[in-house]
């Protein structure tokens, strides 16, 4: 957020309905920059790009300041000034992070050696999205779902009627012909 050229992190919680400033990263220049949030494995990271550099800033424990950990520092080229990185996901060995640069490569960087390798995947479109897609067991109509809350409804909706004409659309909503 910027406002009078300070820049901020505003978090709202849901659970609360309270909002807070984020502290921000130690050290971090916030003059002449690009800013935007991402996560990567559960953890906020801020991406910091400017016209020579883009920085990788992580929060291992969210809230508190001391945890900011710069992940990474990458040079940008003078053919690509507008560089836009978004990390993706750890390596298996933690050594190496997959980014995403300016939806057209995917790179992996090595954390430990300090270095760069282009993955190559044939088929793949010259512009694309990616996105981490986190696989899990709760089913999305659960039922008798987290902490044995049962969804409201789903009894009715499991004893369809079958001489209304509106039994397949949401609860609440009726079909008018």
């Amino acid at each position: 957020m910027y406002l009078n050229r300070s820049v901020r992190i505003m978090a709202f919680s849901v659970e609360t309905e309270t909002h807070c400033e984020v502290p921000l990263p130690p050290d971090m220049l916030t003059k002449d920059l690009d800013m935007r949030l991402d996560v990567i494995d559960g953890c906020l990271c801020v991406v910091c790009n400017n016209k020579y550099r883009v920085n990788i800033w992580v929060m291992k424990k969210y809230g508190v300041s001391e945890s900011w950990t710069k992940l990474l520092s990458i040079g940008v080229t003078k053919h690509e000034p507008n560089h836009i990185v978004r990390p993706l996901v750890y390596s298996k060995d933690d050594n190496k992070v997959l980014l995403n640069c300016d939806d057209k490569r995917l790179v992996w960087y090595d954390l430990r050696s300090k270095t760069t390798e282009h993955i190559k995947i044939s088929g793949l479109p010259f512009v694309f999205y990616a996105e981490l897609c986190v696989e899990s067991l709760i089913p999305l109509d659960g039922f008798d779902g987290i902490d044995g809350i049962k969804k409201e409804g789903l009894e009715k909706r499991k004893k369809k009627n079958s001489n209304t004409r509106d039994d397949f659309l949401s609860e609440g909503f009726k079909l008018v012909l």
